[in-house]
C-alpha cells in the first residue's frame, strides 16, 4: 500500500478535541474552578458564629477603600483590577499593569470622617485607612452629660501578590490601632486572596482578618473577626456584572457600564438579612487621573456620599 493510501488511516488514528481531549487552557480553567469550589466548601465548614457579630473588632476595616467598588455595592472581590485590591482582594495586585495611586474620603452620617490612601503596582501595594469621631458626648448611667471624648481608628496595610500560572494569589498584613477616650489598642492581622481570570469570567476568593488579637491598655483583648468572601464577575466588553457572597454576611451585587472609555456608570446593592443598601455612582478618567463618586442609601440611616481620586501612571 502506498504512503498516500496509508495517510488517512494515520490521521484518523490521532485523537481530536471532540474525542475527549481538552486544550491546556481548558484543563487549567477546570482546575481553577475546582479549587475555588473546594475553597468555598472549606469556608462553609468555618465555625458557626464566626460572623454573628458583623460589626465586630476593627469593623471600620469593612467600610471599603474606593468609591468605584462601593458604587457597585461592594461586589469587587472578583474584579479587583485597581489599587483598591489592597482592601478587596490582594491577589488583584498581581494583575496591575503599572503604578497606581488612590485616595478615598467619606463623611459617615455627619458624625465621623473616614479616609484611605493607597499606592500599588504589579504585585505590591501599601495603604492606610482612618476613621475619626471627635467630641463624642459622654453621659452617666442617668443620661446626664459628663463631658466628651474622641474616637480614632487607623490601619496600615502591606500586600504582596504574584501569578501562579493562570491564577493570582496575594497575602496582606494589616496593623490596626484604636483609641477610645483614654484606652488605646493595637494588633496585627492578615488577609489572603485568590483571583482566577477565565476569559470574560473572573472568580475570586478573599479571607480577611485571619489571625491575631487587638490588645488594649486596659488589659483586655479582642480577637479579630474573620471575614470570608467568594466572588464572581462577568465582563463582556464594556459591561461588568459582579456578585460577592460573604459567609454569614452580606450578599453584594454590582454593575458597571463604560459608556465611553473615559466615562462609566455604576449601580449596586448590598443585603444583610432585611437590611438593603442601594448604591450608584459614576467614574471619570482624564488621562491618568481617575475620579469616582458613589452614593449609598441604607434602608434606615441617611444616605452618604463617597469620593475617590486616583492617578494611574
Amino acid at each position: 500500500m502506498s504512503a498516500r493510501a496509508r495517510r488517512p488511516a494515520q490521521e484518523t488514528s490521532n485523537p481530536t478535541p471532540t474525542q475527549g481531549h481538552r486544550s491546556p487552557h481548558s484543563r487549567a480553567g477546570l482546575r481553577i474552578l475546582a479549587a475555588l469550589c473546594l475553597g468555598l466548601g472549606l469556608l462553609a465548614q468555618a465555625p458557626a458564629g464566626a460572623q454573628e457579630d458583623y460589626a465586630g473588632t476593627a469593623a471600620h476595616l469593612q467600610i471599603g477603600m474606593g468609591a468605584r467598588a462601593l458604587a457597585m455595592g461592594g461586589a469587587f472581590v472578583a474584579v479587583a483590577d485597581d489599587a483598591t485590591a489592597l482592601h478587596y482582594n490582594p491577589a488583584g495586585l498581581a494583575t496591575l499593569q503599572g503604578l497606581e495611586l488612590t485616595s478615598f474620603y467619606s463623611s459617615e452620617y455627619g458624625a465621623s470622617s473616614y479616609g484611605a490612601l493607597g499606592v500599588a503596582g504589579p504585585g505590591l501595594g501599601a495603604g492606610v485607612q482612618w476613621l475619626g469621631s471627635p467630641g463624642i458626648e459622654a453621659r452617666d448611667p442617668y443620661a446626664n452629660p459628663t463631658g466628651s471624648f474622641d474616637l480614632a481608628l487607623a490601619a496600615a496595610r502591606l500586600a504582596y501578590a504574584r501569578r501562579l500560572g493562570p491564577v493570582a494569589a496575594g497575602l496582606e498584613l494589616t496593623y490596626v490601632s484604636e483609641s477610645l477616650a483614654s484606652v488605646t489598642g493595637n494588633g496585627l492581622t492578615g488577609d489572603v486572596g485568590v483571583l482566577a481570570p477565565l476569559g470574560p469570567v473572573r472568580l475570586g476568593l478573599a479571607a480577611r482578618n485571619l489571625w491575631g488579637t487587638l490588645g488594649y491598655t486596659s488589659g483586655t483583648s479582642d480577637p479579630f473577626d474573620p471575614v470570608y468572601v467568594v466572588g464572581m464577575a462577568w465582563q463582556p466588553g464594556r459591561l461588568t456584572l459582579a456578585l460577592d457572597y460573604e459567609l454569614e454576611g452580606p450578599v453584594r451585587l454590582g454593575a458597571e457600564f463604560r459608556v465611553l472609555p473615559a466615562f462609566a456608570l455604576r449601580a449596586g446593592a448590598s443585603s444583610l438579612e432585611e437590611e438593603v443598601t442601594l448604591s450608584g455612582g459614576l467614574g471619570l478618567a482624564l488621562g491618568g487621573l481617575r475620579l469616582d463618586y458613589a452614593y449609598l442609601q441604607p434602608k434606615v440611616l441617611p444616605g452618604t456620599h463617597r469620593l475617590s481620586l486616583g492617578y494611574r501612571f
